[in-house]
């Protein structure tokens, strides 16, 4: 261990610097034995098959006690045996120390609870869009340290920017004394961000609640607690605005570690830049001159006869300021463009140039939804034809025959207001109530002429 081995060059090593590396060695143990990740439940009946999130239910009163506000239900899709919960203990960290299980809400509050217990001063760090972390101060280097628990990180604020290729637009660190925006720690350019993706309230009204908010929590310390975290938030400012960081830029920083491959993909977070997929049939399909992709929006995943391809960017040859979205609060999922954004698009193409076979006829059904003024453009074409199909109606057509190659187009746009993204959706489904089966494509093929 760092921190033992460390101790035996006492004489060199202050305080605050063993201070420092046991912090360390608490990050990989909470990391490599303590804690653990948590998917979804596995079926004992089913030889530990995976089960599959059916919306969120009620606590139970136990539940309630412990902590918890929100229960994910699961059930199995073998035997449907439906019993399966996981309780969100946010606001009872204590319970993680029985549990010692989560995602990365679960990871933040019960690292932080051990550090308290340690003696280190500890903020919890919330990402709008969506992950949890924790700074810890370092008296040694006298300044906020980033510390992510669930991926056994330290001092690495650039990794969900560059890293796993976030879009970050606020990020707020809380403590019991203060609460203090972070987000130019996290980006390459702050003004940047403000610019193109900081739009949900007025700057000058976010400084002022979060300076309130301060004054508020500071008037429960002593005169000599206020006055030492008054000296730190005011160096931590300086350091905010002029963005002075210790980050090699160059670093290669890795994608998302924690949770399934299956997870991360859905989210978007592994890293990896968008890579434009074709489908080509193959030699099955080339013999009985049938080609078929459906879509499952529910378990993100294609479906080509036995083959499943997870990940919905994975089928695409274009793709376009899109993103996946699960409202657990209603239970649904639908693709949508990005915040903020006015158009957004993507495309999947079936290429048959490498077989002697052209299409005969198409047969396509697809799913989309608009609210207010939004609107879905659908697109198939083919041979300098296009066709536009409509959702939830079936389209047969012999008007591509002949084609080599088939492009299906979707095109969001319009919308009103702040959530105008959200009025143009694509594949919306119920996570409790349907199958997820969206977009079911089928070409007909034949020998060319």
């Amino acid at each position: 261990m760092k921190a033992k081995e460390a101790s035996k060059y006492h004489q060199y090593v202050n305080d605050k610097l063993m201070k420092d590396l046991l912090l360390m060695e608490l990050l990989s143990w909470f990391k490599n034995d303590f804690f653990q990740w948590f998917d979804a439940p596995k079926c004992s009946n089913c030889n530990d098959q995976v089960t599959k999130t059916i919306g969120c239910v009620t606590p139970t009163d136990i539940e309630l006690r412990d902590g918890a506000s929100i229960v994910e239900k699961y059930e199995c899709p073998l035997c449907f045996r439906s019993d399966f919960r996981f309780p969100r203990y946010h606001s009872n960290p204590s319970k993680l120390l029985e549990t010692r299980r989560g995602r990365c809400g679960e990871w933040a509050n019960c690292f932080a609870l051990l550090a308290r217990s340690m003696k280190y001063d500890v903020r919890r760090v919330l990402d709008w869009t969506d992950h949890v972390w924790v700074e810890i101060f370092s008296e040694h280097q006298d300044r906020w340290v980033h510390v992510d628990p669930c991926e056994g990180v330290l001092d690495k604020p650039l990794l969900y920017e560059v890293g796993w290729k976030k879009e970050l637009s606020y990020v707020i660190a809380t403590s019991i004394y203060e609460v203090i925006d972070v987000t130019p720690r996290y980006v390459k350019c702050i003004e940047e961000t403000k610019k193109n993706k900081r739009y949900l309230v007025q700057e000058k009204w976010l400084s002022d609640t979060i300076g309130n908010l301060t004054d508020s929590l500071m008037n429960n310390l002593s005169k000599e607690q206020k006055e030492l975290c008054v000296q730190r938030r005011l160096k931590d400012l300086v350091e905010l605005m002029s963005q002075k960081n210790p980050i090699n830029l160059d670093e290669s920083l890795p994608g998302r570690q924690s949770g399934s491959s299956a997870w991360r993909l859905q989210r978007g977070e592994v890293g990896e830049q968008f890579k434009p997929y074709v489908w080509k049939p193959n030699e099955h399909e080339c013999e009985t001159k049938e080609f078929e992709l459906c879509y499952n929006v529910i378990e993100d995943t294609y479906i080509r006869g036995k083959e499943r391809i997870v990940g919905w960017r994975n089928g695409l040859s274009e793709m376009k300021d899109l993103f996946r979205k699960e409202e657990r609060d209603w239970n649904m999922v639908y693709l949508a463009r990005k915040e903020r954004l006015e158009t957004g698009k993507l495309s999947w193409d079936i290429d048959l140039s490498e077989t002697n076979l052209s299409v005969k006829c198409i047969e396509l059904k697809i799913e989309s939804k608009t609210y207010e003024n939004g609107r879905v453009l659908w697109q198939l074409c083919g041979n300098n034809v296009c066709l536009i199909p409509s959702s939830s109606t079936t389209l047969n057509s012999e008007a591509l025959a002949g084609a080599k190659k088939v492009s299906l187009t979707a095109s969001l746009s319009g919308g009103k207001g702040d959530v105008a993204w959200q009025h143009a959706q694509l594949f919306r489904a119920s996570t409790k109530f349907s199958e997820g089966l969206a977009l079911k494509l089928k070409i007909l093929m034949q020998n060319d002429a």
